[in-house]
C-alpha cells in the first residue's frame, strides 16, 4: 500500500450504508483528518456474500479543503456537509 492510499485510509470520517442499496458502503475522507487528503466520498459494492468488492468509484467533493464533515444518503443522491465552507454539497448518482 501506498503513502498516499494509506492516508486516505486514515482519513476517513464517516462510513454510511443505505437501505435501497444493502450491498453499498458509503466512506467519507476528509480534510477534517488529514489536510494533505483530497476531500471525497468513496463508494465501494460488495459481492452479495459480502466477501469481496465488486467494484470502487470515487467521486471528489467539489469543493476541496472543504472539511467534509457529514454524509446524507437517499434514494439517487448523497448529501455532504462542507464545514469550512458552510455548504451542503451534492454527490449525484450514487
Amino acid at each position: 500500500m501506498s503513502c498516499q492510499e494509506w492516508q486516505i485510509i486514515t482519513s476517513m470520517l464517516t462510513i454510511a450504508f443505505n437501505k435501497i442499496y444493502p450491498l453499498t458502503v458509503y466512506l467519507l475522507v476528509s480534510t477534517m483528518i488529514d489536510t494533505q487528503t483530497p476531500d471525497m466520498v468513496i463508494i465501494v459494492k460488495m459481492t452479495k456474500d459480502f466477501n469481496k468488492i465488486d467494484s470502487v468509484r470515487i467521486k471528489q467533493l467539489p469543493t476541496q479543503s472543504c472539511a467534509a464533515h457529514r454524509l446524507v444518503l437517499l434514494k439517487t443522491t448523497a448529501f455532504v456537509t462542507e464545514l469550512k465552507t458552510l455548504k451542503l454539497a451534492r454527490i449525484p448518482n450514487t
